[in-house]
């Protein structure tokens, strides 16, 4: 099992790693926020606005990796002289 989650996660880089953990707590914390705030916490606001912002940060995180990835395939695919998709 070890092996076969090892496996998939090589296929990601770092950064997109880090783009999905950063995500899925900014979820965890907008769902402790709304439910705080529709229980009458008015505070917990700055709780939503902060995981909104968080989220944002996961997601370009998540997909400047991917780029990078896709940029260094084509590099590696061009010295390799497999020729790369132009855009």
């Amino acid at each position: 099992m070890r092996n076969r989650v090892r496996s998939w996660l090589s296929r990601f880089t770092g950064g997109e790693i880090a783009g999905v953990a950063i995500i899925v707590v900014a979820a965890a914390v907008l769902i402790v926020a709304v439910a705080l705030y529709a229980s009458g916490d008015h505070g917990a606001l700055v709780g939503l606005l902060g995981a909104f912002a968080l989220g944002t940060t996961g997601f370009g995180a998540l997909a400047a990796g991917r780029e990078a990835r896709r940029r260094r395939d084509e590099r590696a695919a061009a010295a390799a002289g497999l020729g790369g998709s132009e855009r």
